[in-house]
């Protein structure tokens, strides 16, 4: 079942403009609402880590509005996890 919402959550992102810079070309297939899991997957980083981002906000200067709780459910703002990956990567430069 688990992996059936999580299949669900996957679709083509409505904005297909190809932009130069690799990094945010991770995030053209996502959907809206990430779980942990595919968040890391996205960000080449563990489950654990994005946990600490949503206990430590403050300590890992996580933007607000990045997580939203549905239930006992965490979920991630695609749109914000990008906007603040493009902002912290901004040294990348060479194309994949």
């Amino acid at each position: 079942m688990r992996a059936k919402n999580e299949a669900a959550m996957l679709g083509t992102s409505a904005n297909s403009a190809i932009n130069s810079n690799p990094v945010s070309l991770l995030f053209e297939n996502l959907s809206e609402l990430l779980t942990p899991d595919m968040t890391a997957a996205a960000v080449h980083t563990t489950r654990a880590t994005v946990y600490q981002w949503h206990a430590r906000p403050r300590r890992h200067h996580v933007p607000d509005g990045l997580f939203v709780k549905l239930g006992r459910k965490l979920l991630i703002r695609r749109d914000i996890l990008r906007t603040w990956v493009l902002s912290t990567n901004t040294g990348v430069t060479h194309e994949l």
